[in-house]
């Protein structure tokens, strides 16, 4: 099974004591064989994840699902509504990630 999480920042955060660099939480996974274990509490199940796309820019995302195509495209957007380019999964720098959906 898989799933996928996008999570964009605030725009107004008055809290940078509780600000953080990503890397010390999880970090860009962009070798395709590295996958990082994470335990699930409470079970003996194992979930081994994949994360990128960070930017420490104050932004917001744009969801596109394409059921036909079977995709997620991203985009995100700094608090002027310019595009912001994030990493993808193998480290090029990109205006929008796309993610392919498996067939159910």
């Amino acid at each position: 099974m898989k799933a996928a999480a996008i999570t964009s920042s605030a725009f107004y955060w008055p809290f940078p004591f509780a600000d953080g660099d990503p890397n010390g939480y999880v970090h860009n996974s962009t070798q395709e064989e590295q996958r990082d274990p994470f335990p699930v509490l409470e079970t003996d199940a194992v979930m081994q994840y994949r994360s990128y796309g960070y930017t420490q820019e104050d932004n917001f995302a744009r969801v596109d699902v394409d059921r036909t195509a079977g995709t997620i495209t991203v985009r995100i957007f700094d608090r002027e509504g310019a595009s912001v380019k994030v990493d993808n999964p193998k480290g090029k720098m990109v205006d929008k990630l796309v993610l392919q959906l498996e067939k159910w």
